[in-house]
């Protein structure tokens, strides 16, 4: 028997001199070296993928290993429930790691700002008026009202609202108030963070 492509055989699901019929299973045959990859990307980033684009991926059996991939396909439809478009990618596998049916986490840049002003999620108040930090101006605190952008790993991008060299407070939230007499615990504080910031998905 001669398989039309080449590749690695599964467990054998028949025994020497059964008979075999059309369409009964012999074995399976994977050809793994390169595998597809469907995932899930929210709407707001549609713009900024396109076919060729590259990204990285990491099994839980591999956690410390990343396999390349390119994105083949995006999904001419929006999910209607979710507003997210469907990804299909090829994923290399040269040494043969990954299995049909593995989940994976997907890594894809989709956007690049330069020098992103970064705080802590922790310092960030909600409030039906919207997000505000405490910065701490000679010794005092000063409620700010802040516009947010991605977030990303526990950290918060601020559009508008603080610069990276305002000190903002991170612990203690629920104590302070508006103009309220305030001691850092370090002679500089915690400050926003400037950084470049990849926006990913």
């Amino acid at each position: 028997i001669k398989a039309p492509f080449s590749g690695r055989l599964g467990f054998k699901e028949v025994s020497i001199g059964a008979l075999v019929r059309p369409g009964d299973r012999i074995t399976t045959l994977d050809n793994i070296s390169q595998l597809q990859l469907d995932f899930d990307l929210s709407e707001s980033h549609l713009a900024n993928v396109k076919s060729d684009q590259t990204f990285q991926a990491v099994s839980v059996a591999y956690p410390e290993k990343q396999f390349g991939g390119t994105v083949q396909t995006i999904s001419t439809r929006i999910d209607p429930v979710t507003r997210s478009v469907r990804i299909r990618g090829l994923l290399q596998n040269p040494d043969g790691l990954l299995k049909p049916g593995m989940f994976l986490s997907v890594q894809l840049q989709t956007g690049f700002v330069e020098n992103a002003i970064m705080v802590p999620e922790e310092a960030i108040v909600t409030s039906a008026a919207g997000h505000f930090v405490y910065v701490v101006e000679e010794d005092v605190s000063f409620r700010r009202e802040v516009k947010i952008g991605e977030r990303t790993r526990g950290w918060a991008q601020i559009t508008d609202g603080v610069t990276k060299d305002d000190i903002v407070v991170t612990e203690g939230l629920q104590k302070v108030r508006d103009g309220q007499k305030v001691k850092q615990k370090s002679d500089t504080g915690p400050t926003a963070k400037s950084r470049t910031k990849e926006q990913t998905q």
